[in-house]
């Protein structure tokens, strides 16, 4: 399989330390080479670089932006080449974010690739709908069974937190498996990498689902926004000229989330979170279930943010200094005892 290269780089960030980005790179490049390349076939390596100006050529930047403008510009372009890069928001669960677009980026750089698949079982309602309103598939009986063009955005039907886990204390997305698309539902089958989707073609709370439907001539969405459960979204007739289709899916999707910024009463701006509308979420740190913190926190609180912010990242760069002090007094012993290079002797000239 080819090797890709990720960069992850500040740009007019000034929210996070490098420090930060270099912890995170390292977890991405754990989740892609342990979790992520055996499932897909996709092999990259992630680096932190402190500047867009130290990205060698050939990398594919994930840039980390304090302020990016609308949400629907966070997320996936092409650059003047045609080459992939992201746009993160350096707020919240922005290394959420950041392994969301770095997984996506790996297994769809082009944004372009589609796998055909039965239709997902019928949503409860049409997104905006008035009661009593049916959408196209009840009254269109023949377009229930009919097979589909599924846009491959492997975090998007399970992409809220609660769905994601720890790599090296860092919090990363979970992402479905090519099994995801499968016709029906088999016991045993890994439908997603954390094991949260339950049968194929199906969406959780905060997440949705793209596809092309050739006899409508549409491309559609399952949506998970809200608490009444999924509901259909017609988006619009096609692209038109748009040669990637997940950069013009992310312009036209909305966001579930909403901006609060934390304010703990100390006067003293620690960002902003990004929550989901039916929070509170459960807090779930530490390695396995008998390590971390347990239970539910409000978003805009201090345990919240320290939770998913402070904590996770300052315990994370203490042990690494604890580490490194260990590793510099061994060396430093070793240059101590170390006998000094020995000259080597003058021969005497030759008379």
């Amino acid at each position: 399989m080819p090797l890709n290269q990720v960069a992850l780089v500040p740009y007019r960030a000034k929210k996070v330390q490098f420090r930060e980005i270099a912890i995170v790179a390292a977890a991405l490049q754990r989740q892609v080479t342990r979790d992520f390349g055996p499932i897909w076939g996709a092999d990259a390596t992630v680096d932190a670089f402190a500047s867009l100006e130290d990205v060698p050529l050939g990398y594919w930047p994930i840039v980390i932006c304090d302020t990016i403008g609308t949400s629907q510009l966070a997320g996936f372009h092409e650059d003047r080449m045609g080459q992939p890069y992201s746009l993160v928001k350096s707020a919240g669960f922005w290394s959420l974010a950041a392994s969301h677009e770095c997984l996506e980026m790996l297994a769809d750089p082009w944004g372009n690739r589609v796998i055909s698949g039965w239709r997902p079982p019928e949503p409860k309602k049409l997104a905006g709908s008035g009661k009593g309103r049916k959408h196209e598939w009840s009254t269109r009986p023949e377009l229930k069974s009919r097979r589909v063009e599924y846009l491959v955005e492997v975090c998007d039907a399970c992409e809220g937190p609660p769905y994601g886990y720890l790599v090296n204390g860092v919090l990363v997305s979970d992402f479905y498996t090519p099994d995801y698309f499968n016709a029906q539902h088999l016991p045993g089958v890994r439908y997603d990498f954390q094991g949260h989707i339950k049968a194929p073609r199906t969406v959780l709370p905060g997440g949705y689902l793209s596809w092309h439907d050739p006899e409508l001539r549409k491309w559609v969405q399952l949506q998970y926004f809200d608490r009444e459960g999924a509901a259909l979204h017609a988006i619009i007739a096609s692209p038109g000229s748009a040669s990637n289709i997940r950069a013009w899916i992310d312009s036209k999707t909305p966001r579930p989330q909403e901006e609060l910024t934390v304010d703990d009463g100390d006067g003293v701006d620690h960002g902003m979170v990004s929550v989901y509308e039916d929070g509170p979420w459960t807090l779930m740190l530490g390695d396995g279930p008998d390590h971390g913190m347990h239970g539910e926190a409000k978003p805009t609180n201090r345990a919240f943010w320290d939770a998913f912010r402070g904590v996770v990242y300052r315990e994370v760069a203490e042990a690494q200094a604890r580490d490194a002090k260990s590793m510099e007094e061994l060396i430093d012993q070793q240059l101590k005892n170390e006998p000094p290079a020995k000259r080597a002797k003058k021969r005497p000239k030759n008379k």
